[in-house]
């Protein structure tokens, strides 16, 4: 065979293009859902506003000693209608802290040491006291406070009395001035609710 002959002077035209390849693709990527919200906590103790006040109007001559339960028989206002004039208790609906006061107010005649004793009762159980001595034919009245938790269902609270004196009375007057029990919820101890859990679901 001969050599190759020189290059003729034209290119010849491009072919035409081949067919399109098939495609390919990047799969989207993996990844955790945010679960649900979780629900609501229940409202928060203290949320809704509750007071009361109960007293005694006039005075009641009483037989000294006790304790007794003390006959607290005008409310003055009762936000929850919690206090009950025929069983003297006040039996919130609301759970929470409750601030409570009672306040005891006597007549009488002293006996050595004599003196008046002011109670707040929870569940007909003494939970604080306060007392004042009577040092001659006088009147007096004895105040004590504290708080307490109450569950909304079966807690009550009452004001009770008792008299170291020869002879004596609880003085109410009226409007009612001495002789008396008062409350309130103390704002707070709100609850939050459960965070969400997170989903196992992938997207692919």
């Amino acid at each position: 065979t001969g050599p190759t002959g020189p290059t003729g002077p034209f290119t010849g035209s491009t072919g035409p293009t081949g067919p399109t390849g098939p495609p390919s693709y990047t799969g989207a990527t993996g990844s955790n859902f945010t679960g649900p919200t979780g629900n609501t906590g229940p409202t928060g103790f203290g949320s809704t506003g509750s007071v009361f006040s109960a007293a005694m109007t006039g005075t009641t001559t009483v037989s000294v000693g006790g304790p007794a339960v003390t006959p607290l028989n005008y409310v003055e206002f009762d936000t929850q209608n919690a206090f009950s004039t025929t069983t003297l208790r006040y039996t919130p609906t609301i759970p929470g802290y409750y601030k409570f006061y009672t306040q005891v107010g006597a007549t009488g005649t002293s006996t050595a040491g004599g003196s008046v004793i002011a109670y707040i009762y929870k569940n007909n159980a003494a939970l604080a006291a306060g007392s004042v001595a009577f040092t001659t034919i006088t009147g007096e009245s004895s105040v004590v406070d504290c708080i307490t938790f109450m569950n909304g269902t079966t807690d009550y609270v009452q004001s009770f009395w008792s008299m170291g004196l020869s002879s004596g009375a609880l003085q109410g007057n009226n409007p009612p001035t001495q002789t008396r029990m008062t409350g309130m919820l103390i704002p707070g101890y709100g609850f939050t609710g459960p965070t969400g859990a997170a989903s196992t679901v992938r997207a692919w």
